[in-house]
Protein backbone atom coordinates (compact mmCIF):
# COMPACT_ATOMS: atom_id res chain seq x y z
CA UNK A 1 0.00 0.00 0.00
CA UNK A 2 1.32 3.41 -1.00
CA UNK A 3 0.58 6.23 1.42
CA UNK A 4 0.45 9.53 -0.45
CA UNK A 5 2.32 12.62 0.64
CA UNK A 6 0.93 16.16 0.56
CA UNK A 7 2.81 19.42 0.33
CA UNK A 8 -0.09 21.66 1.41
CA UNK A 9 -3.59 20.66 2.54
CA UNK A 10 -6.45 23.13 3.04
CA UNK A 11 -9.56 21.01 3.50
CA UNK A 12 -12.69 23.06 4.12
CA UNK A 13 -15.40 20.48 3.53
CA UNK A 14 -17.69 22.16 6.07
CA UNK A 15 -17.57 25.46 4.19
CA UNK A 16 -20.47 27.77 5.05
CA UNK A 17 -19.21 31.31 4.47
CA UNK A 18 -16.02 33.32 3.88
CA UNK A 19 -15.31 33.01 7.59
CA UNK A 20 -14.87 29.26 7.34
CA UNK A 21 -12.46 29.06 4.41
CA UNK A 22 -8.73 29.23 3.74
CA UNK A 23 -6.41 31.36 1.63
CA UNK A 24 -3.72 29.24 -0.04
CA UNK A 25 -0.77 31.30 -1.26
CA UNK A 26 2.25 30.07 -3.22
CA UNK A 27 5.09 32.55 -3.23
CA UNK A 28 7.16 33.37 -6.29
CA UNK A 29 10.05 30.91 -6.54
CA UNK A 30 8.70 28.63 -3.81
CA UNK A 31 9.17 24.89 -4.37
CA UNK A 32 7.22 21.76 -3.43
CA UNK A 33 9.23 18.71 -4.53
CA UNK A 34 7.38 15.37 -4.51
CA UNK A 35 9.21 13.92 -7.52
CA UNK A 36 10.32 10.86 -5.53
CA UNK A 37 6.85 10.20 -4.07
CA UNK A 38 4.13 8.13 -5.76
CA UNK A 39 0.45 9.17 -5.84
CA UNK A 40 1.23 12.35 -3.97
CA UNK A 41 -0.24 15.86 -4.22
CA UNK A 42 1.61 19.14 -4.11
CA UNK A 43 -1.39 21.29 -3.10
CA UNK A 44 -4.80 19.96 -2.10
CA UNK A 45 -7.40 22.64 -1.41
CA UNK A 46 -11.18 22.55 -1.13
CA UNK A 47 -13.47 25.59 -0.81
CA UNK A 48 -10.45 27.88 -0.65
CA UNK A 49 -9.08 31.03 -2.25
CA UNK A 50 -6.04 30.22 -4.41
CA UNK A 51 -3.30 32.85 -4.81
CA UNK A 52 -0.44 31.47 -6.90
CA UNK A 53 2.28 34.08 -7.31
CA UNK A 54 4.54 31.74 -9.29
CA UNK A 55 5.26 28.69 -7.15
CA UNK A 56 6.98 25.59 -8.55
CA UNK A 57 5.87 21.99 -7.99
CA UNK A 58 7.53 18.70 -8.97
CA UNK A 59 5.47 15.50 -9.19
CA UNK A 60 6.22 11.79 -9.35
CA UNK A 61 4.39 8.69 -10.59
CA UNK A 62 0.59 9.21 -10.48
CA UNK A 63 1.19 12.49 -8.70
CA UNK A 64 -0.95 15.64 -8.92
CA UNK A 65 0.61 19.07 -8.82
CA UNK A 66 -2.46 21.00 -7.62
CA UNK A 67 -5.83 19.42 -6.80
CA UNK A 68 -8.40 22.20 -6.38
CA UNK A 69 -11.94 21.28 -5.37
CA UNK A 70 -14.52 24.06 -5.62
CA UNK A 71 -12.06 26.96 -5.43
CA UNK A 72 -13.86 30.13 -4.32
CA UNK A 73 -11.45 32.30 -6.30
CA UNK A 74 -8.27 31.74 -8.31
CA UNK A 75 -5.38 34.04 -9.14
CA UNK A 76 -2.42 32.56 -11.04
CA UNK A 77 0.60 34.48 -12.26
CA UNK A 78 2.85 31.73 -13.54
CA UNK A 79 5.13 29.18 -11.95
CA UNK A 80 5.70 25.60 -13.06
CA UNK A 81 4.54 22.04 -12.51
CA UNK A 82 6.99 19.44 -13.80
CA UNK A 83 7.33 15.67 -14.04
CA UNK A 84 10.17 13.66 -15.58
CA UNK A 85 9.90 10.82 -18.13
CA UNK A 86 9.61 8.33 -15.26
CA UNK A 87 6.65 10.17 -13.69
CA UNK A 88 3.93 8.29 -15.54
CA UNK A 89 0.16 8.96 -15.17
CA UNK A 90 0.73 12.31 -13.54
CA UNK A 91 -1.68 15.26 -13.59
CA UNK A 92 -0.34 18.78 -13.42
CA UNK A 93 -3.42 20.74 -12.42
CA UNK A 94 -6.79 19.21 -11.50
CA UNK A 95 -9.68 21.64 -11.00
CA UNK A 96 -13.21 20.58 -10.07
CA UNK A 97 -15.31 23.71 -10.09
CA UNK A 98 -18.29 25.69 -11.32
CA UNK A 99 -16.35 28.95 -11.10
CA UNK A 100 -16.69 31.05 -14.26
CA UNK A 101 -14.81 32.59 -15.88
CA UNK A 102 -11.86 30.37 -15.00
CA UNK A 103 -8.31 31.02 -16.19
CA UNK A 104 -5.07 29.07 -15.77
CA UNK A 105 -1.59 30.39 -16.52
CA UNK A 106 0.57 27.67 -14.98
CA UNK A 107 3.41 26.31 -17.13
CA UNK A 108 3.15 22.52 -17.01
CA UNK A 109 5.70 20.02 -18.34
CA UNK A 110 4.88 16.34 -17.80
CA UNK A 111 7.05 13.94 -19.78
CA UNK A 112 5.83 10.62 -18.37
CA UNK A 113 3.53 8.13 -20.10
CA UNK A 114 -0.25 8.79 -19.95
CA UNK A 115 0.07 12.15 -18.23
CA UNK A 116 -2.46 15.01 -18.30
CA UNK A 117 -1.26 18.60 -18.12
CA UNK A 118 -4.51 20.24 -16.97
CA UNK A 119 -7.82 18.52 -16.17
CA UNK A 120 -10.79 20.85 -15.70
CA UNK A 121 -14.07 19.31 -14.51
CA UNK A 122 -16.89 21.84 -14.95
CA UNK A 123 -19.53 21.09 -12.29
CA UNK A 124 -21.83 23.96 -13.34
CA UNK A 125 -22.29 23.05 -17.01
CA UNK A 126 -21.68 26.67 -18.04
CA UNK A 127 -18.00 27.36 -17.38
CA UNK A 128 -15.95 29.66 -19.62
CA UNK A 129 -12.38 28.37 -19.34
CA UNK A 130 -9.23 30.00 -20.74
CA UNK A 131 -5.66 28.76 -20.66
CA UNK A 132 -2.76 31.15 -21.19
CA UNK A 133 0.05 28.94 -19.91
CA UNK A 134 2.51 26.69 -21.72
CA UNK A 135 1.67 22.98 -21.55
CA UNK A 136 4.04 20.20 -22.65
CA UNK A 137 3.29 16.48 -22.45
CA UNK A 138 5.73 13.84 -23.60
CA UNK A 139 5.42 10.65 -25.61
CA UNK A 140 2.85 8.04 -24.62
CA UNK A 141 3.56 4.37 -25.25
CA UNK A 142 0.20 3.75 -26.94
CA UNK A 143 -2.22 5.80 -29.03
CA UNK A 144 -5.11 4.19 -27.13
CA UNK A 145 -3.73 5.55 -23.82
CA UNK A 146 -2.50 9.01 -24.82
CA UNK A 147 -0.95 11.81 -22.90
CA UNK A 148 -3.21 14.89 -22.97
CA UNK A 149 -2.32 18.55 -22.70
CA UNK A 150 -5.74 19.82 -21.56
CA UNK A 151 -8.83 17.72 -20.88
CA UNK A 152 -12.10 19.49 -20.07
CA UNK A 153 -15.88 19.29 -20.22
CA UNK A 154 -16.27 23.07 -19.92
CA UNK A 155 -19.00 24.76 -21.94
CA UNK A 156 -16.46 27.11 -23.51
CA UNK A 157 -12.70 26.56 -23.85
CA UNK A 158 -10.30 29.18 -25.20
CA UNK A 159 -6.65 28.29 -25.78
CA UNK A 160 -4.41 31.36 -25.71
CA UNK A 161 -1.23 29.61 -24.62
CA UNK A 162 0.98 26.94 -26.14
CA UNK A 163 0.38 23.20 -26.03
CA UNK A 164 3.01 20.75 -27.26
CA UNK A 165 2.30 17.03 -27.33
CA UNK A 166 4.67 14.20 -28.11
CA UNK A 167 3.93 10.97 -29.94
CA UNK A 168 0.53 9.35 -29.21
CA UNK A 169 -0.73 12.52 -27.55
CA UNK A 170 -3.79 14.79 -27.69
CA UNK A 171 -3.21 18.50 -27.31
CA UNK A 172 -6.70 19.59 -26.24
CA UNK A 173 -9.57 17.17 -25.56
CA UNK A 174 -13.06 18.69 -25.32
CA UNK A 175 -15.42 16.02 -24.02
CA UNK A 176 -18.70 17.96 -23.82
CA UNK A 177 -21.01 17.60 -26.79
CA UNK A 178 -22.36 20.99 -27.83
CA UNK A 179 -19.61 23.06 -26.26
CA UNK A 180 -17.37 25.62 -27.98
CA UNK A 181 -13.59 25.47 -28.39
CA UNK A 182 -11.56 28.39 -29.71
CA UNK A 183 -7.89 28.23 -30.65
CA UNK A 184 -7.15 31.92 -30.23
CA UNK A 185 -4.81 33.89 -32.51
CA UNK A 186 -2.34 33.87 -29.61
CA UNK A 187 -2.60 30.09 -29.19
CA UNK A 188 -0.47 27.28 -30.65
CA UNK A 189 -1.04 23.52 -30.51
CA UNK A 190 1.50 21.04 -31.90
CA UNK A 191 1.61 17.21 -31.78
CA UNK A 192 3.90 14.41 -32.97
CA UNK A 193 3.49 10.92 -34.44
CA UNK A 194 -0.06 9.52 -34.06
CA UNK A 195 -1.03 12.69 -32.22
CA UNK A 196 -4.22 14.74 -32.41
CA UNK A 197 -4.01 18.48 -31.88
CA UNK A 198 -7.65 19.02 -30.92
CA UNK A 199 -10.30 16.37 -30.30
CA UNK A 200 -13.81 17.81 -30.20
CA UNK A 201 -17.03 15.93 -29.46
CA UNK A 202 -19.77 17.85 -31.29
CA UNK A 203 -20.35 21.56 -30.86
CA UNK A 204 -18.26 24.34 -32.37
CA UNK A 205 -14.54 24.50 -33.12
CA UNK A 206 -13.09 27.87 -34.09
CA UNK A 207 -9.51 27.78 -35.40
CA UNK A 208 -7.88 31.22 -35.33
CA UNK A 209 -4.38 30.38 -34.10
CA UNK A 210 -1.56 28.02 -35.06
CA UNK A 211 -2.14 24.27 -35.37
CA UNK A 212 0.61 21.77 -36.24
CA UNK A 213 0.23 18.05 -37.00
CA UNK A 214 3.90 17.24 -37.43
CA UNK A 215 4.24 13.46 -37.11
CA UNK A 216 3.19 10.59 -39.36
CA UNK A 217 -0.50 9.72 -38.96
CA UNK A 218 -1.11 12.83 -36.89
CA UNK A 219 -4.27 14.97 -37.11
CA UNK A 220 -4.59 18.70 -36.55
CA UNK A 221 -8.25 18.64 -35.48
CA UNK A 222 -10.64 15.69 -35.19
CA UNK A 223 -14.32 16.57 -34.77
CA UNK A 224 -17.24 14.20 -34.29
CA UNK A 225 -20.50 15.70 -35.53
CA UNK A 226 -19.76 19.37 -35.01
CA UNK A 227 -19.05 22.58 -36.88
CA UNK A 228 -15.52 23.74 -37.73
CA UNK A 229 -14.48 27.18 -38.97
CA UNK A 230 -10.85 27.49 -40.02
CA UNK A 231 -9.42 31.01 -39.93
CA UNK A 232 -6.06 29.76 -38.71
CA UNK A 233 -2.98 31.96 -38.64
CA UNK A 234 -1.04 28.87 -39.63
CA UNK A 235 -2.01 25.24 -40.20
CA UNK A 236 1.01 22.99 -40.70
CA UNK A 237 0.45 19.41 -41.82
CA UNK A 238 3.50 17.16 -41.88
CA UNK A 239 4.13 14.13 -44.07
CA UNK A 240 1.48 11.38 -44.08
CA UNK A 241 -0.74 13.49 -41.82
CA UNK A 242 -4.20 15.10 -41.78
CA UNK A 243 -5.28 18.69 -41.22
CA UNK A 244 -8.96 18.63 -40.26
CA UNK A 245 -10.99 15.44 -39.98
CA UNK A 246 -14.75 15.52 -39.47
CA UNK A 247 -17.02 12.51 -38.95
CA UNK A 248 -20.79 12.09 -39.02
CA UNK A 249 -22.63 15.37 -39.62
CA UNK A 250 -19.56 17.59 -39.17
CA UNK A 251 -19.47 20.71 -41.36
CA UNK A 252 -16.15 22.41 -42.18
CA UNK A 253 -15.70 25.96 -43.47
CA UNK A 254 -12.22 27.04 -44.57
CA UNK A 255 -11.38 30.74 -44.74
CA UNK A 256 -7.61 30.43 -44.43
CA UNK A 257 -4.90 30.19 -47.08
CA UNK A 258 -2.16 29.81 -44.48
CA UNK A 259 -1.87 26.03 -44.90
CA UNK A 260 1.36 24.06 -45.37
CA UNK A 261 0.98 20.43 -46.47
CA UNK A 262 3.66 17.73 -46.49
CA UNK A 263 3.95 14.65 -48.74
CA UNK A 264 1.12 12.08 -48.76
CA UNK A 265 -1.06 14.30 -46.56
CA UNK A 266 -4.65 15.53 -46.62
CA UNK A 267 -5.86 19.01 -45.67
CA UNK A 268 -9.61 18.31 -45.15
Amino acid sequence: TILPSYGIVAKNDNYVSSGTTSNVTLGSGSLIDLSNNQESVGVYASNSNIIDNGGDIKVGVKGIGMQLINPLSMSMTGGTITGSTTASEAIGLYIESGLTPLQTSKNVTLLGDKSVGIYVNDTSGSMNYTNTGTITVGNALSQSNPSVGIYSNAQSITEQGNITGGDNSIGLYSSKNGSTVTLDTAGTISVGVNGTGIYKLGGILQLDGTLKALGNNSVGAYVEGGMVTNNSTSLVIGSSAYGIVGTGTTSITNNSSNVTIGDNSVFI
